[in-house]
């Protein structure tokens, strides 16, 4: 399964307080694709 975000620079997300990180975050631990 692949997941595209087009969203900000990586290095300025807040995972408490981006939900849209924290998916992307769940995604790459269980080794889905993310581009």
């Amino acid at each position: 399964m692949n997941v595209c975000f087009i969203m900000y620079p990586w290095e300025e997300m807040d995972a408490e307080n981006d939900s849209t990180l924290a998916m992307i975050q769940e995604l790459a631990k269980r080794k889905h694709g993310i581009a």
